[in-house]
């Protein structure tokens, strides 16, 4: 991925408005709109809701924003400690990752979801619990209609299904944690 794709995507966040980050970015609009249109024709997705007011960020785009701070830092810190490296970050769906690294256009791919693939080594760097956060005690007691549940995509589902089988009927659900944890705290 571009970097200035990147900083564009931050600084239209920390603006809240196309205008604003093209004048601290100090290009022109059509150009933060190109950017931004040619990172979400990357991505699949569209990462902004555009209204008169300016720009707010969709689920997508709320995930994306979270990554994305943490590989600006990455990469600041990978040239500050491996210089003589040169580094091009791609982002996309495990399956194309996996397919780029069979074929030897990547060398490294961080995914939750790897593949088995012939010449492929996968190496697990972290082993995450799945956690049912809940006011009462009993889960027993808790209803469809009290539980929320986060879409993590299939392969969360499916671990959902496994542990916890009973709160598969649910009553709310949203495709991100953020917003859920907003929604419970309101």
């Amino acid at each position: 991925m571009d970097i200035e794709l990147a900083r564009t995507f931050l600084e239209i966040v920390e603006t809240g408005n196309f205008i604003g980050a093209s004048k601290r970015l100090n290009v022109t609009q059509s150009t933060i709109s190109m950017r931004i249109r040619s990172l979400e024709e990357t991505l699949g997705r569209s990462l902004f809701v555009r209204g008169r007011s300016g720009v707010t960020l969709t689920a997508a785009g709320l995930q994306f924003s979270l990554w994305h701070r943490l590989m600006l830092s990455w990469s600041g810190w990978m040239r500050e400690q491996a210089p003589d490296v040169a580094l091009r970050v791609e982002t996309g769906p495990a399956e194309w990752l996996m397919q780029r690294l069979a074929e030897g256009s990547l060398d490294l791919a961080l995914t939750y979801a790897p593949q088995n693939r012939p010449g492929v080594e996968i190496e697990q760097l972290v082993d995450e619990t799945l956690v049912l956060v809940a006011t009462e005690a009993d889960h027993a007691r808790v209803g469809p209609e009290d539980y929320l549940f986060v879409d993590w995509g299939e392969e969360f589902e499916a671990s959902h299904g496994i542990e916890y089988p009973h709160f598969e009927m649910h009553a709310m659900a949203f495709s991100h944690g953020t917003p859920a944890l907003d929604h419970l705290l309101e």
